[in-house]
């Protein structure tokens, strides 16, 4: 059985010549996972997104996005 923990993060990305996007989003995550692999998940997704909306397909040649703003939090247990 996997223990898992609940985080939220914010990120917001641009990619330059499509546009800007911002997740919003809480991700369940096994404990111990580094918030770099975390990182990668929401950028993946926040790429994809933006793309989805720009309607590019995904695999669509584009700038590498920049991060404007991450933010990783544990949620609060209830």
């Amino acid at each position: 059985m996997t223990v898992t923990i609940t985080h939220h993060y914010v990120l917001s990305i641009e990619i330059y010549g499509v546009g800007r996007a911002t997740r919003d989003y809480t991700i369940p995550v096994p404990v111990g996972t580094p918030r770099s692999r975390i990182y990668e998940a929401a950028l993946r997704a926040a790429v994809s997104g933006l793309l989805e909306a720009s309607g590019l397909p995904e695999d669509a040649t584009v700038p590498a996005p920049i991060t404007l703003f991450w933010s990783l939090d544990r949620e609060e247990i209830r």
